[in-house]
């Protein structure tokens, strides 16, 4: 699974010095509201949600260009990047 992959290839909790993170599995806005910044916004939110519940870093595996877009621009920083070769 990519996820596994992802996670067997950057320890978050080594690197970041913490014992717990916030993720998600999945990133998504319907096609008919697309382009509005919409999933950065849903990216955002998560800050004050961490910190409420004293939650320092948070780690998704961003598969699509739109989503890895919408990542860079909420702040995220890329650990790990997963290629092929044509």
């Amino acid at each position: 699974m990519l996820i596994d992959y992802a996670e067997s290839q950057f320890d978050i909790f080594k690197n970041f010095h913490v014992t717990s993170y916030l993720t998600s599995y999945a990133l998504l806005v319907h096609p008919n509201y697309r382009n509005r910044g919409i999933a950065t916004e849903i990216l955002k939110a998560r800050v004050p949600f961490m910190k409420l519940l004293d939650i320092r870093v948070s780690a998704t595996v961003f598969s699509s260009i739109g989503s890895q877009i919408a990542a860079s621009k909420a702040g995220f920083e890329e650990k790990v990047v997963i290629g092929y070769e044509e």
